[in-house]
């Protein structure tokens, strides 16, 4: 709401009077100046400033079919201004409608063909709309005259969407037992990797498979040794000592290492010994230790923004990470929930605490 505030045109159309005194209350985050605006709006009728007030304070309670309608009717009344289409176009990417969101955001890169924020969401919602070659045109153009990191990791996710892509059988985000999406990160940005474990008929012996190095295969030891010494926390003793391990990357051709990707394949084993399948849209990260605990790892920013690009909806990361995504873009939060956890144990109570 505040950088709806600021905006040239609420910043002017609020600066006196009636919308100033709701201006003021809402900078103090008094949602209730939402009840002051009903009774006055006679006063004010045809105010497309009245109206992106009413719409920021519906997002803050909460309720989006007021936010849209007073949106639209922002941009009925002040066509002019893009915050309005802006505003609008960025509530239709939060509720994936991405056609509509690009034909309002369209309209307010026209009003503001200079702003990188506007520039970004349009290419936010040609992407979702599958408009690939047109969002990377509108990431790069907002790189341009606002250069960032993320930015140009989204221009490369554009570019390729094989690295976020999570969809048909076994891959991340589908959901099912043994399936998770592991976030990983290499030089070019952050990726998700569809992780696949399976519990078959064996001695107890691990596999790894999937183009994965050193560290990579690591982790999956330690997985595996965890297991081996608390099968009876989890009541798995039978199955850890009469079936194979056997945990696989199913995108071979990118190269897997480091040790990350420790809780991806803990709770991929999990679910595997236990046949209790995980949610669909569920990735994690975090390296983790012989006694189940999940230590930081490095670039959780860029693996949040490749799972923010993907059908990722839920990431596991170590509670010792939160740190590191203070100045995350705010839209990260209208899509993704980040689950932050200290242990293995904390994070299988947190996805199945439901089920």
């Amino acid at each position: 709401m505040r950088r709806a505030l600021e905006s040239p045109a609420l910043a002017k159309g609020t600066a006196s009077g009636p919308c100033g005194r709701w201006r003021w209350r809402c900078e103090r985050g008094d949602i209730g100046a939402l009840g002051g605006l009903v009774p006055a709006r006679a006063a004010v009728r045809g105010m497309a400033e009245v109206d992106l007030l009413r719409g920021e304070i519906g997002l803050v309670t909460g309720d989006r079919e007021l936010a849209e309608r007073a949106f639209r009717r922002a941009t009925e009344r002040g066509p002019e201004i893009a915050m309005g289409w802006a505003r609008l176009g960025e509530l239709l990417v939060v509720g994936h409608r991405p056609e509509e969101a690009a034909a309002a955001l369209r309209e307010a890169v026209r009003r503001a063909p200079e702003d990188a924020e506007i520039l970004e969401l349009y290419g936010d919602a040609l992407f979702e709309a599958g408009r690939d070659e047109e969002a990377r045109a509108s990431y790069e153009a907002a790189s341009m005259r606002a250069p960032d990191p993320f930015l140009r990791a989204k221009v490369e996710q554009a570019k390729d969407r094989r690295a976020t892509e999570l969809a048909t059988d076994g891959t991340a985000g589908s959901g099912g037992v043994g399936r998770i999406g592991a976030l990983a990160w290499n030089p070019t940005g952050g990726i998700v990797s569809p992780l696949q474990a399976e519990a078959v008929a064996g001695r107890g012996e691990l596999h790894v498979t999937g183009n994965v190095r050193g560290t990579g295969v690591e982790a999956g030891r330690v997985v595996h040794t965890f297991f081996k010494q608390r099968a009876g926390v989890f009541g798995i003793e039978q199955v850890v000592a009469t079936r194979d391990l056997h945990l696989h990357y199913a995108d071979a051709d990118f190269a897997k290492e480091g040790p990350s990707a420790g809780a991806a394949l803990a709770l991929a084993a999990l679910s595997a010994y236990t046949q209790r399948p995980l949610p669909a849209g569920l990735a994690a990260t975090g390296q983790m230790s012989l006694e189940g605990a999940l230590m930081p790892i490095s670039g959780l920013p860029e693996k949040l923004l490749a799972a923010y690009l993907g059908d990722v909806r839920t990431v596991v990361a170590p509670r010792k990470c939160l740190y590191t995504i203070r100045d995350l873009p705010r839209q990260f939060a209208s899509k993704l929930r980040v689950v932050f956890v200290d242990s293995l144990r904390e994070a299988a109570s947190a996805i199945w605490e439901k089920t």
